[in-house]
Formats: C-alpha cells, structure tokens, sequence
C-alpha cells in the first residue's frame, strides 16, 4: 500500500514539473514542419526602470516583450522572411520559428534605441536540428 501511495506522489509531481515547464515556454517545442529546422531562444530585456540594484531582478510587464519582434532575413540580411513574436515568460521571453535549411540573419524588430549586442547574426538552419540563439535587448533607459 505504501508503495502504491509513493508511486502516485511521485506520479503527481512530474504531472506538475512537466506542466510547469510547458507554460514556462522551455519545454517541448511546437511541430516541427517536415524539411525543416528551427531557430529558437531566450530574449533578455533590460533595463526596465531607469535604476536598477545589483542581484534584484525588477518584474517584467509581459507587454514589454509582446511589444517587440525577432526578424529573420535572407542570407544577405536584405529580404525579411518573418517576423517572430516573443512570448513573455516571466522574467524573460523564448522564441521560435521553423524555417527550411539554408542560411538567415537574425535580428530585432527596430522600437526606439532598442539594440541587441550581437545582431544581426548570421546563422545556419540544418533540417531536424534547432539552432538556438539568445538574445539580449537593451532599451538605453539609464
């Protein structure tokens, strides 16, 4: 008896463990199409007030990552493919896109001084394979 009550407990919190990282957006990613590949990631957006403390991390408005956009372009970062939303999570946001092999560049969606150390970024779409690529966006508040 006491196994089977073991056995459901522990049934019960990986229900809740793999729930909790589904709606936290890091779990299983949507379907993948077939022949393709997906680029994916973290988004950081800071800072939100214009004096932040050391260790603190201040709450984040979901609004202020559904207000911004990933772009993806063309190899030559010249022709948008598409546009990616950034899915609030918190603290941060993830992204996502399924796209057919071949080489893209990434980068944010222009909204004010907003600007991303290491965008645009080229990077290569294997089909199966996801490419992940954070993204930290400063807002210039000061």
């Amino acid at each position: 008896m006491r196994s089977k009550i073991v056995l459901l407990a522990a049934s019960a919190v990986i229900i809740i463990v793999i729930s909790a990282i589904i709606l936290l957006g890091e779990g299983f990613p949507g379907p993948v199409e077939e022949g393709t590949g997906t680029v994916s990631g973290n988004v950081t957006i800071g800072p939100i007030m214009p004096v932040e403390r050391p260790g603190v991390t201040p709450s984040v408005n979901p609004d202020v990552f559904l207000s911004r956009k990933l772009v993806v372009y063309d190899k030559d970062g010249t022709t948008a493919i598409c546009e990616i939303d950034i899915v609030p999570a918190g603290h941060y946001g993830t992204y996502q896109a399924s796209l057919k092999p071949g080489t893209y560049v990434l980068d944010i969606k222009p909204l004010g001084v907003d600007r991303a150390d290491g965008l645009p970024a080229a990077f290569e779409i294997v089909e199966g394979r996801t490419t992940v690529i954070d993204v930290n966006i400063d807002t210039g508040i000061r």
